[in-house]
């Protein structure tokens, strides 16, 4: 029998026979024996850590890669051949040089960076080769040899409920957000798991149990249904979500432990998930300049750039705001509003934009996006161990600025 007692960094740990595993964090151990017990002293100078696969599990649940743009590149980019236990994750907007050699260096007690989260996927177009003579090719060269795994949610928070567009309109006065648009797209967990034909309540038990210890289930995401046969007598159906992948772990040891019950896979129906962009239908209409200062105090700018129809004036009311963070053109594009909010539009669609009677307000490109890193972080901070340390890149920032 083990007894553990915790005082800050020091464990006392009693164990009755000799044989004796450390954790890989252990730095200094002191033993001394009395009778049939010995007394180990372990100081943990470096935290507890997770493995990559259980954080991509938990990156997966709050935004799944598969409503993410179907031109897009997200979900682990680079992942380490022997992937260490992760102990410190890094965030950042873009993974430039610059954010590289931040990670490198931020080794404390033990403590490196093992996953890099980039909002933008570092890996966009296929890579032929890998080179120093590339900035991009030499980070990711970097990230391989120091073990760093590298992962991008990118369009999947930007269609998220609560992800990045509605980060972005959560600065302005309050209205009705509603998606610019809404897609068909199946889920992350497409098939449908069913065990009938349970008349024990204590196998249900046994069945989720398998279920959620062999796939990335909760049991509040397992449902149970009965129904009761004309003697009376109550038969139990469990179900729930799940992805392929889960199925072809889990299915072989349902089969084997439950062979009298009927298990049957289905495919689940596409459901609607909101697209890029959100439109904004203020409770009551501001003026313009308002905005204008609402969204350069949510995004701590000094300066940003602006284009007016045609005798439009600073007072001029807006009563409507279609966003689209980072390069919005495409979607915002023939959408009905006072204002486009975005991060940057080319000239001539600044143009067109105008001469219908909308206004532009253009931010840069990252601007619009960085802020949510810090919400993420939050949202992580509840989901990962309390021993993971996360961090906001302190050098990441948009390329270009107003001078």
């Amino acid at each position: 029998m083990i007894r553990i007692f915790s005082w800050l960094h020091h464990t006392k740990i009693f164990l009755k026979n000799k044989n004796l595993i450390l954790n890989r964090y252990t730095t200094t151990v002191r033993t001394s024996a009395s009778s049939n017990y010995r007394r180990i002293f372990v100081d943990r100078t470096a935290p507890l850590a997770m493995d990559l696969q259980d954080i991509v599990k938990i990156m997966e649940s709050l935004a799944p890669t598969s409503i993410a743009e179907e031109w897009d590149n997200v979900g682990l980019l680079v992942e380490p051949s022997n992937p260490s236990p992760i102990s410190h994750i890094l965030l950042t907007n873009d993974l430039t040089e610059s954010v590289m050699k931040e990670a490198l260096n931020q080794e404390e007690n033990g403590c490196k960076v093992g996953l890099i989260v980039s909002y933008h996927p570092p890996i966009f177009k296929p890579l032929k080769r890998l080179t120093q003579s590339s900035p991009k090719e030499k980070i990711i060269i970097q990230a391989i040899e120091s073990g760093i795994a590298i992962y991008s949610p990118h369009t999947a928070h930007d269609v998220l409920w609560g992800g990045v567009n509605d980060w972005m309109l959560s600065g302005i006065s309050k209205g009705i957000i509603t998606p610019l648009a809404v897609k068909q797209v199946t889920s992350l967990k497409s098939l449908c798991l069913s065990v009938g034909g349970i008349t024990d309540q204590e196998d249900c038990k046994k069945v989720t149990n398998v279920l959620c210890e062999s796939t990335n289930t909760t049991q509040k995401e397992v449902t149970f249904s009965t129904e009761e046969t004309a003697d009376m007598f109550k038969i139990f159906t469990v179900k729930c979500g799940i992805d392929d992948r889960s199925l072809r772990g889990v299915l072989p040891k349902l089969t084997e432990q439950f062979s009298n019950y009927k298990i049957t896979v289905s495919q689940l129906d596409k459901i609607p998930k909101p697209g890029a962009g959100r439109l904004l239908t203020l409770a009551h209409p501001i003026n313009l300049n308002t905005l204008v200062l609402q969204v350069k105090r949510h995004l701590g700018l000094q300066h940003l750039r602006l284009a007016k129809p045609d005798g439009w004036s600073d007072d001029k009311l807006i009563s409507s705001v279609a966003v689209c963070v980072g390069s919005g053109a495409s979607v915002l594009r023939g959408v009905k509003a006072n204002v486009y909010l975005t991060g940057e539009m080319s000239h001539h669609d600044v143009l067109d934009a105008t001469a219908r009677g909308t206004a532009c307000i253009l931010c840069e490109h990252s601007n619009t996006e960085r802020g949510f890193l810090h919400v993420f972080k939050k949202l992580l901070e509840g989901k990962l161990s309390s021993t993971v340390k996360l961090s906001v890149s302190q050098t990441d920032k948009d390329p270009l600025c107003i001078v």
